[in-house]
């Protein structure tokens, strides 16, 4: 295949998409209990993806980073938009393709400005 599939950085992934696409259920009671649960899966999933994938947070600029991962990711309510966040997200480029994200998720992140 010429590339070595990360199957733990799949895994994160995955489960963040599906993470979002509950988030997306539960929109009409933000404030529920499961919401906020949510919300916090979300960001814990998040923040282990980053550290997994590279975002180090042992250094002010590696927290920084991190942190704005993180934030971009919390404010994702589509699960191309998580491709689009890795697209701007110095380091994670190398995991925009299939099996992390799927092919209409990557298109549809291509095509947003």
């Amino acid at each position: 295949m010429g590339y070595a599939l990360d199957q733990a950085a799949e895994h994160l992934i995955h489960a963040l998409c599906e993470a979002v696409v509950l988030k997306r259920c539960l929109a009409p009671a933000p404030d529920s209990r499961e919401a906020v649960i949510c919300h916090d899966l979300i960001e814990d999933l998040a923040a282990g993806l980053g550290r997994h994938c590279g975002i180090s947070d042992q250094r002010v600029e590696g927290s920084e980073a991190l942190g704005r991962f993180i934030w971009n990711i919390l404010r994702c309510s589509e699960t191309w938009q998580i491709a689009r966040v890795f697209q701007k997200t110095p380091g994670m480029e190398a995991y925009l393709m299939a099996p992390y994200f799927s092919a209409g998720d990557l298109q549809k992140a291509q095509e947003s400005p």
